[in-house]
């Protein structure tokens, strides 16, 4: 047996070909593999269409919420949920409800929750309020720097006998932040929880809900209007003060508003650009803030779904063209094979 010479390739490595020269066209698949690949890219274009499907159906319901939710920060406020309504709350249906509440501050029963909003890090300050009829709301009167934390290093507005506050109804948010649980015995929170601020604070009959209280009002009796940043079907939307969309770092922590109208006048949101803590020159101090500072809640209701069902409609389209293609392949080499056959039996 002789080794093959330098210039011919191994007889392994060379393509098979036919008497004439031209190299082998593969036979069509069995019948059983063409039965798995259709079961396999039926089940695909099923299961992307589903998904795309199930994305258009997301959106049409983001959409209605985004509509109810503009109705109801617009809305004129109306008595907060008494006990009666309370097994009944629910963010879809109660959600950033404009809402009232008459009560008295426990100030000595506060919490601080960590947050970031637009004038930097610190904490949400959620005080009790106690109604006439016995129960706790628990008011999230606004936004304070790490600095202002201790309620004597702030200015003496803390609202005291009885008070009503208006605000936007958020439903509890157990559990803790991103990565971080609340740790009601380290007197650490990083969440609204409702339930566990109650107990950590002995507080009994307590809303399941809290209230985001509306800005104070401006030296002079004139107060930041609510107003929302324009809607569009397709876009998410942000409550917006003195014609400036709101925002926060960290959206899902955001969700503050508030000292309560009965504060003194002469609250007043910072001057564009103001950092927590930062020093103020003369003619700005007389707008620096009175801490709490409320009206920072952020509203925002991403909206992909479009996209997400284009996507999965799209996989879908792809599934069916490659299917096509595989079975327009398989019938020209059936073709091709089936005339090779009577050619071989003519010639024998």
């Amino acid at each position: 047996m002789t080794a093959p010479t330098p210039s011919q390739p191994p007889r392994g490595n060379r393509p098979a070909t036919t008497n004439a020269g031209d190299p082998l066209e593969r036979g069509p698949r069995s019948r059983f593999t063409l039965a798995i690949l259709a079961v396999l890219a039926l089940a695909a274009f099923a299961g992307f269409v589903s998904l795309g499907t199930w994305q258009v159906e997301r959106r049409a319901w983001k959409l209605d919420l985004i509509e109810r939710v503009n109705a109801r920060v617009a809305a004129p406020a109306v008595p907060a949920p008494a006990a009666a309504q309370w097994p009944s709350i629910n963010a879809d249906d109660n959600a950033y409800q404009h809402v009232d509440v008459t009560g008295t501050f426990q100030h000595d029963r506060e919490t601080l929750v960590q947050a970031v909003t637009d004038l930097g890090s610190g904490f949400w300050v959620l005080t009790p309020l106690q109604r006439t009829d016995g129960t706790t709301v628990l008011i999230n009167r606004g936004f304070v720097p790490s600095d202002k934390r201790d309620p004597a290093s702030r200015s003496d507005t803390a609202p005291s006998g009885t008070t009503t506050v208006t605000g936007l109804l958020r439903v509890t948010e157990p559990g803790g932040g991103f990565l971080r649980k609340n740790d009601p015995a380290a007197d650490k929170w990083y969440s609204r929880d409702v339930a566990a601020i109650a107990q950590a604070r002995g507080l009994t009959q307590t809303a399941p809900y809290f209230i985001d209280a509306d800005a104070a009002p401006r030296q002079g009796g004139a107060g930041f209007g609510r107003q929302l940043a324009p809607a569009g079907r397709n876009s998410p939307f942000g409550r917006s003060s003195e014609g400036t969309t709101d925002s926060a770092t960290d959206p899902a922590s955001s969700a503050p508003v508030a000292v309560p109208p009965s504060a003194p006048a002469g609250a007043s949101r910072p001057p564009a650009g103001f950092a927590a803590g930062a020093a103020l020159a003369p003619a700005a101090a007389a707008q620096e803030p009175a801490w709490p500072v409320g009206g920072l809640t952020v509203i925002s209701f991403p909206n992909s779904h479009l996209v997400y069902a284009i996507t999965w409609y799209g996989l879908a389209l792809m599934v069916a063209l490659a299917t096509w293609y595989v079975a327009r392949t398989e019938r020209r080499l059936r073709r091709r094979h089936a005339q090779s056959q009577v050619q071989t039996t003519l010639r024998s």
